[in-house]
């Protein structure tokens, strides 16, 4: 029918009977069968193709999958923290730039760490900031800057473990380069968002995205790591010192190389582990030479600015630079609190500014000291407000957060009766008071942009919450701050203002989130207007009158729009909503008689105070679970980790046994052990299969809570070989997300059962090797009458899993068995060597090649070797592999009379066609099944960059297909013009001759 793209099929049968087939033995239903799965691999290489075309990498919209792991990475605003940095002073910090280590480090090939230390206060996150920015500008000539960034921060509670920081690099290595994030939705896909909190999964991801992205260097800055907890703190710096050891005993260069860039203090090498890693050191206290011109360019920059305010002569400008310099004995922080105080000066004169200079204390703790001494009595009760706020904040606040939360007290009823107390100038207030401890910053150039408040430095909340209560002066150890009294202030403020009157009706119904909205698109969500009055004839729908979009919109997306509203009009509701509880359960046990009474009010079941913060906090998090109907109080304090508040609940009221089941469980998924030990102690069943068909013990052990996995162990009642989702066991759950230390608790306890396969057919090893998991997989490998060829539904083994996926680590493992088989093949008659190449694991490929005993010349089904599915994939580098160990059938033909030169037509990939011709062992002629060369099928894709190739080759321009057409004439039907003229130039060339 002449049809683009049609295929011709005969079939040597009667019309009416021809698609009657007897059996699948049958001659001809084997011969359509084969015509429909080529038909179907061009249709999907069509799609591909056009998606190619028609969208870039960085444009490509996201699924709803992609969008949640991009929301799951995407828990900080780190490009809004670093705005928040005090900008360097011109000229500075460029030192390090010329410093012998750092150009080590820089100009090396491989994957390399350094290590920069010093003391608090001696700029080593300014040079951060300007590194990350240095680097960048500096990449800027390349397609995309390849330098990602994270600042640990002890004060912000997202910002301290080592899980946010792969998080956060991750997040902006995907924002860069959308692509990579199929290997986040395939991982996200098996693990969930337990996926989050799991550190061997992130920094596999993070190997696999940084090994992924475009050739070249991989710039990655962490700066303050000493203010990350221990215990990630430690996993990060072990995996980073192996990964740079791996890298130095090969001998190959990767594509890929590394570089870590870390800061911390000079305190923390006193680490036994972190001995190697500090070889790399450049510490700045050793540099005091170049440091001290930075010095003097701040304190230039600075008493300028200053001088000018004041109308100083250059008299009095030079001598204060010089009574600076030598005074600021090289640390910023002590020199940027001195510039404060005389820029803040009441009084301007020489003998002034002389005095602050020269009374003010020489080293970080007596500064300190010094501040909390000379606050006025008058103000003392409102500073040590303020500085327990700022403390006990899990993250940095707004001017208007902590407006709110300062002022906000019992006898407020409405928000509407607490903005008549707000402060009219907090700033003033703040600085008046409690100036020389904060840092007031301006996140962007809008007026609607309120500026974000912290503590001056580190340091400085050490010194409230140590040093100040060891203080002999009395003022100071008054304002001391203890961290229970810390988060009791947070609690207080949080909780007041979510009682508040306007919180007692249902913020998320449709009638207030719409008409409160000043949006546009929410401004039509509700018609108002007459029928009679709409124009149905304008431009103007149905849709549009009625508002569909937001009928139609996903709910997850709805409940976002809404809480944006909610927080754009209720400026405290959002820090309220997401962070009381975790304030509150941290000071419980002392938190007075009228807070315990408050939260019985905030948590009661179904009212509407319980449902708004709870629905907001739900949404905000990004729960993976749908929103309950129906959060019973006792569910909340389980949820929540507030034991006190469970342990009245379970003593007054007889509750039914289904309510007890769903508290434990969010118990253990959200990881509070002493709820869950109350609730044990009360006769609730560890062994309900619940919530998204899990049972306590396999949802802890999903999302890494040790403690809550210990106290059901502890539990004499608990079945541990229990199945949850999926079938899967709790050590399946643990060893798929790479929780060493609970996998070891559970087979302690007698866990591993050979038979402990999921619905897949999957075994906890699977799933070890699955991630790469090596100390799981070994693990596993030394428990008694493990088989370590078990197959799964598909036929595979772990070994082929392992070589498919890329797993080095295991596969190296896994080929130390001496049960292994190495070809054991799958129901497809594909061994571990097929999968590794289809997939495009050379680095597998090779460490297979060195293993006597596999079969390199190994066939599917299908009669398709490893080159052919190398082919298929366009992976050029596995294909040279392969021919590189002289795996051979370079040019054998399968089932479908289709040989690897065929299948390198799969996907465009030039490179691969070169590879297979570059051998000499190919017929470049040679036709398939419907008499198609290779030329003719790249002309029909229009490929010009393979048909010029090919024919660069002597592919043959006059060879017909059955159909009776060349390569021109398949061009010519398919429309594709620019091969159609090459061709057609070409046998103008050759007849010419």
């Amino acid at each position: 029918m002449e049809i683009p793209g049609e295929d011709i099929i005969p079939l040597f049968a009667n019309h009416r009977t021809m698609c009657r087939f007897g059996s699948t033995t049958d001659d001809g239903y084997s011969y359509v069968l084969r015509a429909i799965n080529r038909l179907a691999r061009t249709a999907l290489l069509s799609k591909e193709m056009a998606t190619r075309a028609g969208h870039s990498s960085s444009n490509q919209s996201l699924s709803e999958t992609e969008k949640s792991c991009m929301v799951l990475l995407n828990s900080i605003y780190l490009t809004e923290y670093k705005a928040q940095l005090p900008r360097p002073v011109q000229g500075t910090c460029s030192w390090i730039l010329r410093h012998p280590a750092y150009l080590t480090w820089l100009e090396a090939k491989e994957t390399r760490l350094l290590w920069i230390t010093g003391e608090p206060g001696c700029g080593k996150t300014m040079i951060s900031a300007y590194l990350t920015d240095h680097l960048r500008l500096n990449d800027a000539t390349g397609p995309k800057p390849k330098v990602f960034f994270f600042f640990c921060d002890d004060k912000v509670k997202l910002q301290r473990d080592a899980n946010a920081i792969l998080r956060g690099i991750l997040y902006q290595i995907l924002k860069q380069h959308r692509k990579l994030i199929r290997h986040v939705k395939s991982r996200f896909e098996l693990d969930g968002p337990s996926l989050a909190n799991s550190f061997p999964a992130l920094w596999e991801l993070f190997l696999k995205v940084a090994a992924d992205s475009t050739p070249g260097t991989v710039g990655v800055i962490v700066d303050a790591v000493d203010e990350c907890e221990i215990r990630t703190r430690n996993s990060f710096l072990k995996a980073v010192n192996q990964l740079v050891n791996e890298r130095k005993g090969t001998h190959q260069r990767d594509r890929n190389c590394i570089k870590f860039l870390i800061t911390s203090r000079p305190s923390l090498d006193k680490s036994h582990h972190l001995t190697e890693l500090m070889e790399n050191r450049l510490p700045i206290e050793q540099n005091q030479v170049t440091v001290s011109e930075d010095v003097r360019l701040v304190i230039r920059s600075r008493i300028g600015e200053i001088a000018k305010k004041f109308q100083c002569d250059d008299e009095i400008k030079q001598h204060l630079e010089e009574m600076l310099y030598t005074k600021s004995d090289q640390s910023f922080l002590w020199l940027s609190m001195v510039l404060q105080s005389l820029e803040n000066s009441p009084r301007a004169s020489k003998r002034h500014f002389e005095k602050i200079i020269n009374t003010f204390p020489q080293n970080l703790e007596a500064t300190y000291g010094r501040f909390l001494e000379v606050i006025p009595l008058r103000d003392r009760e409102d500073a040590g407000k303020f500085l327990r706020m700022l403390i006990g904040a899990s993250r940095h606040l707004t001017l208007m957060e902590l407006n709110t939360a300062f002022t906000v007290d019992q006898h407020h009823k409405s928000v509407a009766d607490l903005v008549d107390d707000l402060q009219l100038s907090i700033r003033s207030t703040l600085q008046d008071i409690v100036g020389s401890f904060v840092r007031v910053k301006e996140l962007g150039q809008s007026s609607k942009d309120d500026p974000v408040v912290s503590l001056i430095h580190q340091s400085a909340k050490e010194y409230l919450t140590d040093l100040a209560f060891r203080s002999t002066d009395m003022v100071v150890r008054n304002l001391a701050v203890s961290l229970v009294d810390a988060t009791i202030e947070m609690s207080q403020s949080c909780i007041r203002y979510l009682l508040m009157d306007e919180f007692k009706t249902n913020l998320f119904a449709p009638e207030r989130t719409s008409v409160e909205s000043s949006s546009p698109k929410s401004s039509h969500v509700l018609p108002s207007m007459d029928p009679e009055e709409m124009d149905w004839d304008g431009p103007l729908g149905l849709d549009d009158y009625l508002g569909l979009e937001s009928f139609f919109q996903d709910s997850q997306e709805l409940g976002e729009a809404q809480c944006a509203l909610i927080a754009q009009r209720y400026k405290f509701f959002d820090y309220s909503a997401t962070h009381w509880a975790e304030h509150y359960s941290l000071c419980e046990d002392a938190a007075p008689k009228s807070l315990r009474d408050a939260v019985r009010q905030l948590v009661a079941s179904s009212s509407c105070a319980l449902t708004n913060w709870l629905k907001f906090y739900w949404i905000k998090n990004n729960i993976e679970y749908s929103f309950p109907d129906t959060f019973e109080t006792i569910e909340v304090a389980a949820f929540f980790n507030l034991t006190l508040l469970l342990a009245e609940i379970l003593g007054k009221a007889h509750l039914e046994s289904e309510t007890k089941v769903r508290a434990l469980f969010w118990a253990a998924r959200m990881s509070s052990p002493g709820c869950m030990r109350l609730l044990l102690q009360h006769g609730t069943n560890p062994n309900i299969i619940g919530i998204d068909r899990q049972t306590p013990l396999t949802v802890s052990a999903q999302y890494g809570h040790l403690e809550a996995v210990q106290v059901l162990l502890d539990e004499p009642n608990t079945e541990i070989d229990l199945r949850g989702r999926s079938g899967r066991s709790a050590l399946s759950f643990a060893a798929a997300n790479g929780h060493l230390e609970i996998v070891d608790a559970l087979l302690k306890r007698g866990a591993f059962k050979p038979d402990d396969q999921d619905n897949m057919h999957w075994t906890p090893l699977f799933w070890a090797v699955q991630g790469d998991y090596a100390s799981i997989v070994q693990l596993l490998l030394e428990q008694p009458s493990v088989d370590v060829n078990q197959v799964d539904k598909s036929g595979r083994s772990v070994l082929s899993w392992a070589a498919g996926e890329g797993a080095k680590r295991a596969l190296k493992i896994l080929l130390k068995q001496t049960s292994v088989d190495l070809n054991l093949k799958d129901v497809q008659g594909r061994s571990p060597l097929s999968w590794a190449a289809g997939n495009g694991q050379r680095e597998a490929i090779s460490i297979l090649m060195h293993k006597t005993g596999v079969d390199k010349s190994t066939k599917d089904n299908d009669m398709r070797n490893a080159i052919s599915w190398a082919c298929q994939g366009g992976h050029t580098d596995t294909l040279r592999s392969l021919l590189k160990y002289d795996c051979g059938g370079v040019d054998d033909v399968d089932i479908d009379v289709w040989t690897p030169l065929l299948w390198s037509l799969f996907v465009r990939s030039p490179a691969t066609v070169e590879a297979l011709l570059s051998t000499r062992r190919v017929q470049i002629d040679r036709q398939d099944g419907y008499g198609r060369t290779a030329l003719i099928w790249a002309a029909s894709y229009g490929y010009l960059d393979v048909v010029q190739l090919l024919v660069s080759w002597n592919a043959d321009l006059h060879i017909k297909n059955n159909g009776g057409h060349t390569a021109a004439d398949v061009a010519r039907v398919e429309g594709q013009i620019e091969v159609l003229n090459f061709l057609e130039t070409q046998q103008t060339k050759a007849a010419g001759t």
